[in-house]
């Protein structure tokens, strides 16, 4: 039953929104917490018709787990409704061919939480009612590959049926539709990822298990160290349990513990932690600059030489950057927790935004359109889109898909440079597009 008649319990105010109402639902023992807008106004005591997180409506409409300026919705009201709480409301507003998908079509992309960077953090701790945190933080090194992710899915009602797929950082994967091999490569090893359907620590069986790691080697990057290797292989730096669209989800990110569960699959490698601990204290300035240059320091070594390139490969080169994760102390990572409070620092070469350093704690402020398009347009972001969008081929009919995805990903990633520059999207939009155009147009001519 994933649409149910469901009776209004408790309306609140959301806390960070006046367009908001958080409601509470239920039906006998089953209840759901739902925000929604103020298009339909419901009052304690209502039935209402309620899409429960895992329903796919009419229209191929699927119902996640959202975040709603920091308050969790588990579903979808529909509408009141005249039926007793407790009805299944299913066969009214179901997509019938959701129920006959199969395996592989169940799976459902699950994005790895975009990193931000320092400066963004501040800005978003800052504009919080709560005091900024402290922040206790551990590195891994950045790998300048192609993001790639394996989901291994346990069946609901299956005892051993367990599905296995392969995802890049913006799509599923297949043999047919691959990304620089991964999802090839997956397939041939799928029975040891298989085999983490059941949690090894506690043999407690999970219903997804998402592997996220660096897709790297020879032909998916070039000009740095870990393109220099002998063969492609899969770098995995988090393993995160359970679905972040349906519940709360958990990242392991100690790499003893990752290394207990996919060391033994061959081709597999765990991206260690770096020698840097560092305490982060969002409300003293002071102190966050002191922090930001020890890890400042720490980025110009990785630039100069990648240390895990080195280390396990024998390899000199350029490296990438870091990524600071919030410290597991030993523990699994709440995955909503970490994705708010990790950032990246990246080297020169590797920034999609023209920073002074790869820490800083205040955004760098344009003072035109001009300015702020050649501040966040860089080269790195526009090669990271040729990547993403169209798999690292410069083909004029692809060109769509690539000015899609630089707009998408500067409008994400530049709002505080937006703000501190006193300009819109609307005023930055077309000249953003037009340097890109012009470079995915030069990238085609060269190739031709």
């Amino acid at each position: 039953m994933t649409v149910l008649a469901m009776s209004v319990e408790r309306v609140e105010d959301h806390p960070d929104a006046d367009s908001l109402r958080v409601h509470q639902l239920r039906a006998g023992e089953r209840t759901a917490q739902v925000v929604a807008n103020l298009e339909t106004v419901y009052a304690v005591g209502d039935v209402v018709a309620v899409a429960l997180v895992g329903s796919t409506l009419q229209g191929n409409l699927s119902i996640r787990r959202v975040r709603l300026r920091g308050v969790d919705s588990f579903g979808m009201m529909l509408g009141r409704v005249e039926e007793a709480v407790g009805t299944d409301l299913s066969h009214l507003h179901e997509d019938p061919a959701a129920e006959a998908s199969s395996g592989a079509e169940r799976h459902a992309f699950v994005a790895w939480p975009s990193i931000e960077q320092l400066h963004h953090l501040r800005a978003h701790f800052a504009a919080q009612a709560e005091t900024p945190p402290q922040v206790a933080y551990r590195a891994k090194v950045k790998l300048d590959g192609t993001n790639a992710g394996v989901q291994i899915l346990r069946m609901q009602g299956a005892e051993d049926e367990v599905s296995v797929v392969a995802q890049s950082r913006t799509r599923l994967l297949s043999v047919e539709q691959d990304n620089y091999g991964f999802a090839r490569w997956v397939d041939a090893r799928r029975d040891g990822f298989a085999a983490l359907a059941q949690d090894v620590a506690t043999g407690e069986d999970r219903s997804l298990v998402t592997v996220f790691g660096e897709w790297v080697g020879p032909g998916v990057q070039r000009g740095v160290a870990v393109s220099k290797i002998p063969e492609k292989c899969f770098v995995v730096f988090a393993i995160q349990f359970g679905d972040p669209m349906r519940d709360a989800a958990t990242l392991e990110v100690e790499p003893a513990a990752i290394e207990a569960r996919v060391g033994a699959i061959d081709g597999v490698h765990v991206l260690p932690w770096v020698d840097l601990s560092v305490s982060l204290d969002f409300a003293d300035p002071v102190a966050l600059a002191a922090g930001a240059e020890r890890i400042n320091a720490l980025v110009s070594d990785v630039e100069q030489c990648d240390p895990w390139v080195k280390g396990v490969f024998g390899i000199e080169g350029v490296g990438e950057g870091v990524v600071l994760y919030p410290d597991p102390k030993g523990a699994p990572l709440d995955r909503d927790l970490c994705s708010e409070r990790m950032f990246k620092a990246k080297g020169e070469k590797h920034r999609v935004v023209r920073t002074k350093a790869p820490a800083q704690i205040d955004p760098e402020q344009a003072k035109s359109v001009a300015e702020f398009v050649e501040l966040v347009v860089t080269d790195a972001r526009l090669e990271q889109g040729v990547r993403e969008a169209c798999d690292g081929v410069f083909e004029m009919k692809r060109i769509g898909h690539f000015l899609k995805w630089i707009a998408g990903d500067v409008r994400k990633e530049t709002s505080v440079e937006l703000e501190a520059a006193g300009l819109t999207w609307k005023q930055v939009g077309k000249a953003v597009s037009a340097k890109a155009k012009s470079f995915y147009i030069n990238g085609v001519r060269r190739i031709d």
